[in-house]
């Protein structure tokens, strides 16, 4: 079940018993315990019937006995085990009795109580504690959103700023970021600071531009790359060079920057061969684990290159990843050099 899921369910009152949740993004999993908290306790009887546990540190027997007591002046209470061990695929450090004991919970949760375990790491689906869980109760990923929940997201928190914004800068703000993308690190609470301080910053005008968003987010290195490669498919060395100087300045090494160049020439190649074949953009962006939105720019990177060239600037990226490995060029007049080359090749013949 996603987060999305979660919430249509708790909205129409389909409550379950028992939840386990997991996945990496605390600031989803604090706003689902914040509206299960409001729809089954209420703001009056918090102090009695809302209760947070560590697993790490409370027994079984602890756990089960605030699971098992009854709920006061109400008919449900919530209870929350923050890090729980029982499911992770790491020793869950429950012995035989107290697996038993758990299990036999698991498999009849009390009707007066919703039980909430946040995983302390991933799951284990082979575990019986798993198993048992996902047959009497819900199993919730609040793993990174994908692109098109992410914009909805993103739109609905800014309009509940009452701040306006079109669809065109909506999206320009969701790819500058940095949320997207399979190695993307950064989280909602990170991506959440980017738009309270965008929020801050435009509050007076109501109303949020591309200038805003480049004067304010700090840009992830995949943004920047795309820029990049946007001004090389379009033959601007002073603005590739300008690009380039601009990564340095943020401390990142040349050699990075080659690697992540030749990876994203590769991946527009896969694109291209894909799109060839007769692939739309979803297909695409789901068979090489990308999000829609860079399908689609690697599309468009293809549409301006043959597959010659793309097979030379792949070359080009090999052969100055090896001479500065084996230093016969320093990293950064290989980077440079490298530019004014990708730039030759796309201009060359054969386009």
């Amino acid at each position: 079940m996603s987060y999305s899921e979660f919430v249509k369910d708790i909205k129409d009152d389909h409550i379950a018993s028992l939840y386990v949740f997991w996945g990496r993004e605390n600031y989803l999993v604090e706003h689902a315990l914040k509206l299960l908290k409001d729809t089954v306790v209420g703001e009056a009887y918090e102090a009695f019937n809302y209760i947070v546990l560590d697993g790490m540190e409370a027994t079984v027997d602890h756990v089960l006995e605030s699971a098992e007591t009854l709920p006061l002046f109400a008919e449900r209470k919530v209870v929350v085990v923050k890090s729980a061990p029982y499911f992770q695929k790491t020793k869950t450090g429950l012995n035989d009795k107290e697996e038993e004991k758990f299990l036999h919970y698991l498999s009849s949760p009390s009707a007066s109580t919703v039980v909430v375990f946040i995983s302390a790491g991933d799951l284990d689906k082979r575990r019986k504690v798993y198993k048992a869980a996902q047959k009497s109760g819900k199993i919730v990923d609040f793993d990174k959103m994908g692109d098109v929940d992410f914009a909805k997201w993103v739109g609905k928190r800014f309009k509940s700023e009452g701040i306006a914004m079109d669809s065109a800068t909506l999206r320009y703000f969701v790819e500058s970021v940095g949320y997207l993308g399979k190695n993307a690190e950064k989280t909602l609470y990170e991506v959440n600071s980017e738009i309270d301080k965008l929020v801050h910053f435009t509050k007076a005008e109501g109303a949020i531009t591309r200038s805003h968003i480049d004067t304010i987010v700090e840009k992830s290195f995949e943004t920047n790359i795309f820029e990049l490669l946007d001004a090389l498919s379009a033959g601007d060395v002073k603005t590739g060079l300008h690009s380039v100087h601009e990564l340095l300045e943020t401390g990142e090494a040349p050699l990075k920057i080659i690697s992540m160049i030749s990876r994203q020439f590769r991946m527009i190649y896969k694109t291209k061969a894909l799109q060839t074949e007769g692939h739309s953009g979803a297909s695409i962006a789901s068979k090489l684990g990308m999000p829609g939105f860079v399908a689609n720019k690697n599309i468009n990177f293809g549409r301006r290159m043959t597959f010659d060239q793309l097979g030379v600037v792949i070359a080009d990226c090999i052969s100055y990843e090896r001479m500065i490995k084996t230093g016969r060029m320093s990293q950064e007049i290989a980077l440079e050099t490298l530019i004014v080359e990708i730039i030759a090749a796309i201009k060359g013949p054969g386009r």
